[in-house]
């Protein structure tokens, strides 16, 4: 059964975690493990099952991920940002194309997709925010 927010306390605490985990995940071998624990690992479990699922509250949990103190625009976008688009990228591009012209942290998380299984749709929409290497220009 994936996890939701509900399950797991809400928006706020899986932020918490997903970051925290992050961060550990890039200290020394103590720190790793604490990472893959469930003090922390359930938060990308929840994050991977939302971006899976295309669920209706995914681009909400982006947000909030992005709008932490602690967020790593590149880590998002290179991760749950880029299997969003790949999966469902004609239901939510036109939403994070608009997350784009307003958000300097969105723009940051896009420019480190690499879309080459995206559909054209997809990466139309947001070819003003990707790095030339995927723009697709004719």
């Amino acid at each position: 059964m994936p996890l939701t927010f509900a399950r797991v306390g809400g928006v706020p605490e899986v932020v918490s975690a997903y970051w925290a985990q992050h961060r550990l995940s890039s200290g020394d071998r103590a720190s790793r493990l604490r990472a893959e624990s469930d003090e922390f690992g359930w938060a990308s479990d929840v994050v991977v099952d939302a971006v899976a699922e295309g669920s209706v509250q995914v681009l909400t949990l982006l947000d909030a991920l992005l709008d932490a103190p602690e967020a790593d625009p590149c880590y998002l976008g290179a991760g749950p940002v880029e299997e969003l688009l790949v999966t469902h990228g004609s239901r939510f591009a036109a939403d994070i194309a608009l997350r784009c012209r307003q958000s300097a942290a969105w723009r940051d998380a896009v420019a480190c997709v690499w879309l080459s299984d995206a559909e054209e749709q997809a990466v139309a929409l947001l070819r003003p925010f990707l790095p030339s290497r995927e723009r697709r220009d004719k």
